[in-house]
């Protein structure tokens, strides 16, 4: 154990992470350990987001026109769909961890056996203990004890990435949250598009080989890419004592950082539209059309509002007029929500100028948010930013005021549109428009004892802080997660037959 108030620390680390091949550096952990220590940081939120006051609510007319508008213009365009899809299906299987842990919180004894055979992943369970006869009997005598233990079992459904997971039953086949992510894939364009997954690198093979088995000419436009998290934006653990965290063999316990550190991968995804979404955001066949309808919507919204930057952009870089200024300013207020400060107001002509290029010249993104029904994760939000105030997708533990979480009004079902081309067409530098201090710490069990860890600044929160940001409503029909099992049951996931 490295005593931390030591003055050699930095020389002590060094030569630990040397000896065991650390992919982290150790001016990161030094960083990531100062942090932790610190405790997480709340965000200055000024209020929610809602409907005429930073969430735009389109007429039934303007939905059809952007998703008629994104149908035209895809043909000149390259698309992709960004979906993370390394987690594991711990989450999802929760209630059994607990169970065999002894804290049976929902009576899986009577709720699992009343709903087994309708859960997708049934014939699973029952190709995985082998032999029919003694299944039956277990079934018969509704011994969950070892079900439970089957499917928590080292090779069993609780160890496999969720999105392997099977989630749809139809008359001919079973589908897993990926494959129905391929599937409805296909409904964005008839035009060639990549669909690329974030996975963790040993799963890779399950990845393709559950793809072949479902191949066809569907697919041919199709391209199917995988990326996995960087290994040096892994974090460290903490105890209780403020002591780094080690393995066994005495290398430094390493922990996947959260989803923010997939804004590397993000960033080198060189596609004009790309759309984000998450892996187990999915529903049936019969609900994919629509779906994708209001992804087209976003779509389209989004390829308009971004021409219109960069025309203001043009304007502003060639010795623009006071009228040229004046509509600039108006379009940031108008269709981008920014709120400026007193002191944009009292600066000179050409300090506006630059700042309005500032304002302008950042990645763009177009985000779904449904009504909030109570569903667990972040919203939309009103934020004190530098510029002003902005908007930004704030997660529930980033905020400490209890009546501005009382007030909000929807939710984000993580439904994006992400433009992060320049007008020249290269690429942005997404780490640019990250807000640093919106990492969290968080509380992890290690064999038995608590320990404390680092999660990046989030993809769609932290990550994006500073991108251009415009919030659409749409129907709550489009968000269908699967967050336990039990979601597996519910109408957009079950057989209908």
């Amino acid at each position: 154990m490295i005593e931390l108030t030591d003055s050699d620390f930095k020389s002590k680390l060094k030569n630990i992470l040397e000896d065991k091949a650390c992919a982290v550096s150790s001016d990161r952990i030094e960083d990531i350990y100062e942090k932790i220590i610190s405790g997480r940081k709340f965000v200055k939120v000024e209020q929610p987001a809602t409907l005429k006051d930073g969430i735009v609510q389109l007429s039934s007319s303007e939905q059809k026109e952007y998703s008629s508008f994104f149908d035209q213009e895809k043909k000149r365009l390259s698309l992709s769909k960004f979906v993370p899809a390394s987690g594991a299906a711990t989450r999802m299987f929760k209630y059994l961890f607990e169970f065999k842990q002894g804290n049976d919180t929902l009576n899986l004894q009577d709720s699992f056996w009343t709903n087994i055979k309708h859960l997708p992943f049934y014939s699973l369970i029952k190709k995985e203990w082998g032999n029919d006869e003694s299944f039956n009997d277990l079934i018969e005598k509704r011994d969950i004890s070892k079900l439970v233990d089957t499917i928590l079992s080292e090779e069993g459904l609780g160890t496999m990435p969720k999105a392997l997971i099977p989630f749809h039953v139809y008359e001919k086949e079973v589908r897993t949250a990926f494959i129905e992510q391929i599937f409805e894939t296909l409904h964005l364009s008839e035009e060639p598009l990549r669909l690329h997954l974030t996975i963790s690198e040993e799963t890779k093979k399950l990845f393709e080989n559950q793809k072949a088995e479902f191949e066809s000419e569907q697919f041919s436009n199709i391209s199917l890419e995988f990326s996995y998290q960087s290994k040096s934006s892994q974090s460290i653990a903490v105890d209780e004592e403020q002591q780094l965290v080690f393995n066994n063999d005495g290398s430094l316990l390493l922990r996947p950082s959260g989803h923010g550190a997939l804004l590397e991968n993000l960033s080198k995804i060189d596609s004009d539209v790309v759309f984000v979404k998450n892996i187990d955001n999915i529903g049936r066949a019969e609900t994919h059309q629509a779906s994708v309808f209001y992804k087209k919507v976003l779509g389209g919204l989004g390829i308009e509002i971004q021409t219109k930057v960069f025309d203001h952009l043009n304007m502003l870089e060639n010795d623009p007029s006071n009228t040229q200024i004046s509509e600039a300013i108006d379009f940031l207020k108008t269709t981008l929500y920014y709120k400026f400060g007193s002191d944009f107001y009292d600066s000179e002509r050409s300090s506006q100028v630059n700042f309005l290029i500032n304002c302008l010249n950042r990645p763009l993104r177009i985000c779904g948010m449904v009504k909030n029904t109570g569903a667990p994760g972040g919203g939309p939000f009103w934020v004190k930013t530098p510029e002003g105030n902005g908007l930004q997708i704030i997660e529930l533990v980033q905020i400490e005021n209890d009546e501005i979480l009382s007030a909000a009004t929807h939710f984000n079902p993580v439904d994006l549109v992400c433009f992060t081309k320049s007008k020249d067409g290269g690429l942005f530098n997404l780490k640019d428009f990250r807000d640093e201090n919106q990492y969290i710490v968080v509380e992890k069990n290690h064999r038995g004892r608590k320990i404390w860890s680092y999660e990046t600044p989030g993809l769609w929160n932290g990550g994006m802080a500073y991108w251009n940001t415009v919030f659409v409503e749409v129907p709550n029909t489009t968000f269908k997660p699967v967050k336990t099992f039990f979601d597996l049951l519910n109408k957009d996931h079950l057989s209908l037959d």
